[in-house]
């Protein structure tokens, strides 16, 4: 966590940006017979800390009446995640990709303009192939209250997607849900699947 101290100092406190239902009609979804939902990310989608199929893509696969990719791998940065889209997510010819990011690429170093711009690079590809993307944030208990996530909410906005920010709040500060000091446990999963469906709910054909 000291890690990254002197960046967090960097950042002044803002109020949480989110894509709230009232923002629907702006938002670019796909009208196309395609089947599977993709969630594409790293060990938080993946499901690292929950026992089989209590992922949070399994447990989505429950709420919603079309099959759930799960296309997380734990570390990955954007840079994977860019590299590996077309053979993991776009060849599934999925009707939504639900994209997770926390902040592997920070951990790696890598700076948040070029973390936007691989993310704005995956949104593009996603949309031109005809899928609806959802971009999710999962901020880590060191960064909140700071200005590191402000522009996903902008770029989200900018390519008329969904945005869920957040989406771990009152989950990873609770012991109850959490595996470790990162990784949901099963309840916390569970949790973190109803927020994402009560979201996409709006835009699932």
């Amino acid at each position: 966590m000291n890690k990254h101290l002197g960046l967090i100092k960097s950042f002044t406190i803002i109020p949480l940006i989110f894509l709230i239902a009232s923002c629907k009609p702006s938002i670019t979804s796909q009208n196309s017979p395609r089947a599977a939902i993709v969630c594409f990310g790293a060990s938080i989608t993946q499901g690292v800390g929950a026992d089989k199929g209590h992922d949070y893509p399994a447990v989505l696969s429950h709420m919603v009446k079309v099959p759930v990719i799960n296309a997380g791998i734990k570390a990955n940065t954007t840079r994977d995640e860019l590299k590996r889209l077309e053979r993991d997510v776009l060849q599934e010819n999925p009707q939504m990709v639900i994209i997770t990011h926390r902040i592997n690429d920070l951990n790696h170093n890598i700076l948040r303009e070029e973390t936007l711009k691989n993310l704005e690079m995956m949104i593009d590809q996603v949309q031109s192939c005809g899928a609806t993307a959802v971009l999710v944030t999962i901020e880590p208990r060191e960064l909140q209250g700071t200005t590191y996530f402000k522009d996903f909410g902008e770029l989200a906005r900018r390519k008329h997607v969904l945005y869920i920010g957040d989406i771990l709040k009152d989950i990873q500060t609770n012991p109850q849900y959490m595996k470790d000091d990162i990784h949901p446990n099963n309840e916390g999963y569970k949790l973190m699947a109803e927020r994402v469906y009560t979201n996409i709910k709006p835009l699932l054909k």
